[in-house]
């Protein structure tokens, strides 16, 4: 049994676009199976980086500040700021499957 979080070599490599037939062996298949799995398509949100609060979770007036990562996305979970122009802004640790880090809202 693999760790939770655990990214075998072979999941590495296909997510680098360097997986090849050969290299997949049937140990490494059923690991790379499994971390692909809980992997997907998402791409880890990095610090710096817009986010959106998806409709479903905003509290009112949510839509209308600019939230961006304070640090990268770690466990699932990652810390935004609403820039608002404060001496300190507000800042929320939130589960990423709450966000949406596409290029436009409501994604």
């Amino acid at each position: 049994m693999i760790r939770p979080g655990a990214v075998s070599y072979t999941a590495r490599l296909h997510a680098a676009g360097r997986m090849t037939p050969e290299i997949l062996t049937s140990l490494d298949a059923h690991v790379f199976l499994m971390a692909s799995s809980q992997l997907g398509d998402k791409q880890m949100i990095k610090k710096g980086q817009q986010v959106w609060i998806k409709p479903e979770w905003q509290d009112a007036g949510d839509d209308q500040f600019t939230w961006v990562a304070a640090e990268d996305e770690d466990g699932g979970r990652v810390l935004i700021t609403a820039h608002i122009g404060m001496a300190i802004n507000p800042s929320y640790r939130i589960e990423t499957e709450k966000l949406n880090s596409t290029d436009t809202p409501g994604c």
